[in-house]
């Protein structure tokens, strides 16, 4: 006799639909498996869609025990992402600000030691929408759990990563040369009179400005209240982008919003000893090393040190 769970819905069909659903686990499981195996590194162009969910699922939210660093901020801090070592996590988002980032680390409960706060892209709000979709549950554990639930590892991104990969290294091969150097790596900076103007510094950009440090001080008392210790980050910029109103006034108002005696900064100048390509990118390759060195150094350094009293 039949017990028929649902009246639309017999045990035979039921126990269809469970073989399916396990098969169907069992073959996620596999895969997942085979990720922490064989630890893939995806290819990703540089759409905001793509970039977005690596940074966010990979970076942001995936709770690494070992992570001394992460840093948020916005693409000026991202093109720095592969000169950092394994403990340091890139968490910068293209078009994005430091903002996003400390939302996912607060809300998927992440505890790195320190989190390094760029401030030079403080115009950009907290994007909300990048937040739920990296935190929201159930997802966002079985995502932890199940590295092929992850939005860089579905096979079609894994097989054109592979594709990538082995093309240009038989490219290489077959024409007896290395592989070519991304493209980014070959741009020559430019002039500073060749640089695109700053935004200008009306009311409406001041008042988010200073709405957008309003979050970021709550963001900062809670990293501080969870024993993270928050570490501020200004990037080098041209001289010419530096001196402009807008640059000027975000450095301003974060000195005053976090003082130096209240919190360690890594405060990199921008008099022309560090090059930029674009005024504001520091260049992939040697001069991104160098960067990024300084800032693991410093961070190393700051976490030995004891934090001042508030």
């Amino acid at each position: 006799m039949a017990f028929p769970l649902s009246p639309l819905l017999p045990l035979p069909a039921l126990r269809f639909l469970a073989g399916i659903g396990g098969r169907a686990f069992l073959l996620i499981a596999t895969y997942s498996l085979l990720i922490e195996v064989t630890r893939p590194t995806p290819y990703l162009h540089n759409a905001f869609d793509s970039v977005w969910h690596r940074i966010a699922e990979e970076q942001l939210a995936s709770h690494r025990p070992e992570a001394t660093g992460v840093i948020v901020g916005s693409s000026y801090s991202r093109m720095l992402g592969l000169d950092f070592p394994p403990d340091f996590l890139d968490g910068g988002f293209f078009g994005g600000g430091p903002m996003t980032g400390n939302a996912i680390l607060l809300e998927s409960g992440a505890h790195p030691r320190a989190v390094l706060i760029e401030i030079n892209r403080i115009d950009r709000p907290l994007d909300r929408a990048i937040v739920d979709d990296a935190t929201a549950e159930p997802m966002a554990t079985l995502r932890r759990f199940l590295p092929a639930l992850r939005f860089e590892y579905r096979p079609s991104r894994v097989i054109q990563s592979l594709l990538w990969t082995y093309g240009r290294a038989f490219g290489a091969m077959r024409h007896g040369k290395k592989s070519p150097a991304p493209a980014a790596a070959a741009r020559e900076p430019l002039p500073s009179h060749a640089l695109p103007p700053p935004a200008a510094l009306d009311d409406a950009l001041r008042t988010e400005i200073l709405r957008n440090f309003a979050v970021l001080e709550r963001q900062v008392a809670e990293l501080e209240r969870r024993g993270i210790r928050p570490v501020f980050l200004h990037l080098p910029l041209d001289p010419a982008a530096e001196a402009a109103p807008v640059e000027h006034f975000v450095h301003a108002t974060a000195a005053e919003r976090f003082p130096k005696s209240r919190y360690p900064w890594i405060d990199l100048p921008s008099d022309g000893t560090f090059r930029t390509y674009d005024g504001t990118h520091i260049p992939p390759g040697e001069e991104s090393r160098r960067v990024a060195g300084l800032i693991v150094d410093r961070t190393r350094a700051l976490l030995q040190e004891t934090p001042p009293a508030r």
